[in-house]
């Protein structure tokens, strides 16, 4: 079946760290709606040998018919092999459904029935590289008046089936597939592994477009996205369908700065969420002798005898209510973003990052619940001119004190993501500060320690957009510290003001035209440094 362009993918090697801490999908059940692999299907084992781990015990790959759907592929099963064959190099040990549903394209009753029947077979996630496309000006029309999307959603929210749907090849049509499209179905874009990425350098006569909507498109890294959730799901089974869409989301969420790239920064992401613990392969043999394969058996079991797996029911209560707290604490942060940059709400936006960090601190997620606080408190410091011209200082007070409290919470984490927050941080305590140096002849002192340690801070990291702008407002704060040093005292003056517009420059040079706030008042501290 697999021809000569089509060897063997390199996607497994990047979990191998995964599957040699017991995460191998046991327990798992993966549907996959498709053309049906047809005959390829025999050669799956010989495609699990390839893979060379005698260690690990192989899923079953079964075959399910699905009333109204053709009896055969247009392709000869070749797309559903290959979705297949991408799934077994990430959870070898998922059992799998085969869903033959198309020759051409399929009607939503039959989409909607495979997806029924899946779940009657357990399934505990769904592929869906099938859908329809539709262009984004009218998602929420077509949500509104298509049963298929809210069919999906239903998998999620009352079925507890986790769905992972192909966004859908559709380049630059602004255009998105549905199922993909529904609340809480996670949709995937396109994937290039490292060895399709050898196959098209073998092949550059072949248009780039073609090559991926032909084998790296949505429909293969939905596959992949599908199987690296049924190894998590197998490790954290507690953890609900309708919660792991705010997961995924915060692992990519750039504001919340927990950023996990690959398979093992994710399951270590996790296990910080969920308190540490997860279900391992042994646990996994020791269910399966007493009769447990499957995800939902375990969750059924109120009480398990067994020396590894006595205490799963206590460990999965645990994963459900910490994952909750999470994704809670996830729609907290992220309401508050949509809203902070609107200044006619004041307060509204800066209570859900108050409550985000008190939710990511609880679980000991200190890193996540600074961000949150920074977010709150550079909100708040945002608010101090009000659209009159007038300063409202208690703005500036309670943002320095919630800037203060992530600077606090970060002094215990050795997080990589600390020194980046830790500047940050620091040039926003330090504009507040500027605003309350008329109230505390300290403050324009401690503006002028924040700056310049935000400064050292930030210049020893990496060059990133982030870094630059949060570096452009140390120095601006660093130069209205000098300005109002230079306004405070004849002594110094001169030397105060050539600072002040020295760092008001630099400040301008790093963000250059992309970030008004700095560009107003540093232009104004250069035009007012005489």
């Amino acid at each position: 079946m697999a021809g000569p362009e089509h060897v063997q993918t390199d996607i497994s090697a990047e979990y191998k760290a995964i599957w040699d801490r017991g995460l191998l999908g046991a327990g798992i059940t993966i549907a996959v709606p498709d053309t049906g692999a047809g005959e390829a299907a025999r050669q799956f084992a010989a495609e699990q040998a390839k893979l060379g781990r005698a260690d690990i015990p192989f899923g079953q790959l079964e075959t399910i018919h699905v009333p109204g759907a053709p009896a055969d592929s247009d392709d000869g099963g070749e797309h559903a092999y290959e979705v297949l064959r991408r799934i077994l190099f990430v959870a070898p040990a998922a059992r799998v459904l085969d869903l033959p549903i198309f020759r051409g394209t399929p009607s939503r009753d039959v989409i909607m029935r495979a997806m029924d029947i899946a779940y009657e077979h357990d399934a505990d996630v769904l592929n869906m590289s099938v859908g329809e496309k539709v262009p984004l000006a009218m998602v929420e029309k077509h949500y509104d008046e298509c049963p298929l999307g809210r069919h999906a959603e239903a998998q999620v929210t009352k079925r507890d089936v986790l769905v992972v749907a192909a966004a859908g090849n559709f380049r630059t049509e602004n255009a998105i597939g549905c199922p993909g499209l529904a609340p809480g179905v996670i949709s995937v874009g396109a994937y290039l592994s490292p060895e399709e990425s050898r196959w098209y350098r073998k092949y550059p006569h072949k248009a780039q477009e073609d090559f991926l909507e032909g084998w790296s498109g949505t429909s293969f890294a939905a596959a992949i996205q599908s199987a690296t959730l049924a190894l998590f799901r197998s490790a954290f089974p507690g953890i609900r369908a309708a919660t792991w869409n705010d997961i995924v989301f915060a692992s990519t969420y750039g504001a919340l700065v927990r950023a996990a790239p690959t398979p093992l920064d994710f399951f270590n992401y996790l296990g910080d969420i969920c308190g540490g613990d997860w279900v391992n392969s042994v646990q996994w043999r020791e269910l399966r002798a007493i009769g447990i394969t499957r995800r939902r058996q375990l969750l059924a079991a109120s009480k398990l005898a067994g020396k590894e797996i006595a205490e799963l029911p206590t460990l999965l209560e645990l994963q459900r209510k910490r994952s909750e707290q999470f994704a809670a604490a996830v729609r907290d942060f992220v309401q508050g973003s949509e809203q902070i940059d609107d200044l006619s709400k004041e307060i509204e936006p800066i209570e859900h990052f108050r409550r985000a960090a008190r939710g990511f601190a609880a679980l000991s997620l200190n890193v996540m619940a600074a961000s949150a606080l920074l977010r709150a408190g550079a909100g708040l410091v945002q608010r101090v001119r009000t659209p009159s011209g007038t300063l409202n200082m208690t703005f500036a007070i309670e943002g320095g004190q919630a800037l203060t409290e992530a600077l606090d919470l970060l002094a215990t984490t050795t997080s990589p993501e600390k020194a980046a927050l830790d500047g940050a941080i620091l040039a926003w305590r330090a504009r507040s500060l500027t605003y309350c140096a008329d109230l505390d002849r300290t403050g324009n002192d401690k503006a002028f320690v924040d700056a310049e340690r935000a400064i050292k801070i930030l210049r020893g990291l990496p060059p990133s957009p982030a870094n630059a702008k949060d570096l452009a407002h140390a120095e601006l704060h660093l130069a209205r510290a000098h300005f109002f040093k230079a306004h405070a005292s004849w002594l110094g003056r001169k030397r105060a003001f050539a600072a002040a517009k020295e760092h008001a420059q630099e400040a301008l040079r790093l963000s250059g035209a992309t970030d008004a706030y700095t560009k107003s008042e540093g232009e104004w501290v250069v035009a007012h440094s005489r």
